[in-house]
């Protein structure tokens, strides 16, 4: 077994193990297989992701994590996001998402930030 443990999961593509490499963020897994896209992160809440979905991901995080700063505000947040979604809260981790789901969490974000306009009263956001 490598030093990263069970953590070197398998390209869900092609079905081989995928090679580590540290960067400033972590250790980041990657499918060895020319063009393919396919990565995750050394952590337990993380899925492997092509780069379409990578990329949702990052928005979705940009979307959501404007809303907390303190781990008390993001537990809450992540229950409000997991009834939003209507999925566990051991599952809502962005992390886990595919395109669709992080859609979704953007569309909760939009929610939000429009109940926090409408409470202030200042009326609706613009797309």
């Amino acid at each position: 077994m490598s030093k990263w443990g069970n953590r070197a999961n398998k390209c869900p593509m092609h079905k081989i193990k995928m090679k580590p490499s540290k960067t400033r963020y972590g250790v980041r897994f990657d499918c060895p297989v020319d063009g393919c896209t396919m990565a995750r992160w050394d952590r337990s809440k993380t899925s492997a992701a092509d780069l379409e979905t990578r990329k949702m991901r990052q928005e979705a995080h940009k979307a959501i994590d404007v809303f907390w700063r303190t781990a008390r505000e993001r537990k809450r947040l992540y229950e409000e996001l997991s009834d939003f979604m209507g999925i566990p809260i051991e599952w809502t981790h962005i992390g886990f998402f595919d395109i669709k789901k992080c859609k979704k969490a953007i569309a909760f974000a939009k929610w939000k930030n429009q109940k926090i306009l409408n409470k202030q009263g200042q009326g609706t956001i613009k797309s």
